[in-house]
């Protein structure tokens, strides 16, 4: 007489599952997005704070009401791209490095619209001719290389060099997204303090190189919730 066995469970326990991810331990990742909770909301809520206090004052001071439309255009697109970042990256929350990267760079946006620099701001110091501005635009776009190479592989799959030239001029492309809203600005409010066209290739180009450095960053820099299977960049 023979008993049949139970059948054997093929599938991985519920932790294991959901999108061909690798196992997420639930403490490590709950960990992973109460870190990012506190960067989101300690960033926004100090942005808001800091505008308030020091930001707008300090823009009237030196640019005028007339120029409000420039104040406000900036205020508007950094408060969507704060809230919608929050939003869409909860699922899979930065990796601390990353996270990290951001935090640099928006501390020198603040150091370079906040920090006093002969009757103007930080951003018009410059060293050898190059002005804060710019290794501020290369913090930007080295931090927005990680990400683009983060989505890049979590949600697709391709040879690595096709997918490090998709970082480099998305990441370009963003940045040139930036300079067109600096752009609207110039047309709506002619004083504002934006610059002429070799600012803005000098932006362009600061914009790239950090792309290109970002690159450089080791691979676990740029993952976005818990590693998944490895898909063509950095293998």
């Amino acid at each position: 007489m023979t008993t049949s066995r139970p059948p054997v469970q093929t599938s991985p326990p519920p932790s294991m599952q959901g999108n061909g991810a690798s196992p997420q331990p639930g403490p490590l990742f709950a960990r992973q997005r109460l870190l990012f909770d506190v960067f989101a909301s300690l960033n926004l809520a100090t942005f808001l704070i800091f505008t308030m206090l020091l930001l707008w004052p300090r823009f009237v001071a030196f640019r005028g009401r007339a120029c409000v439309q420039e104040f406000l255009v900036y205020l508007a697109v950094a408060l969507v791209l704060m809230a919608g970042s929050w939003l869409a990256f909860r699922r899979t929350p930065p990796a601390p490095q990353l996270l990290a990267s951001f935090q640099l760079a928006i501390l020198g946006a603040v150091a370079g619209a906040g920090v006093p620099y002969h009757g103007g701001r930080f951003y018009e110091a410059a060293l050898w001719g190059v002005t804060f501005d710019k290794p501020v635009h290369f913090l930007w776009s080295f931090a927005g290389g990680l990400l683009v190479a983060g989505l890049l592989r979590r949600y697709t799959t391709g040879p690595a060099g096709l997918q490090k030239a998709v970082v480099v001029l998305a990441t370009m492309g963003l940045g040139a997204g930036w300079e067109l809203v600096e752009y609207i600005v110039v047309m709506h409010a002619p004083a504002a303090g934006v610059g002429l066209y070799d600012n803005n290739m000098q932006d362009l180009a600061a914009n790239a190189l950090g792309a290109l450095a970002s690159l450089a960053a080791p691979r676990s820099w740029c993952r976005l919730g818990w590693p998944r299977k490895s898909h063509g960049l950095g293998q």
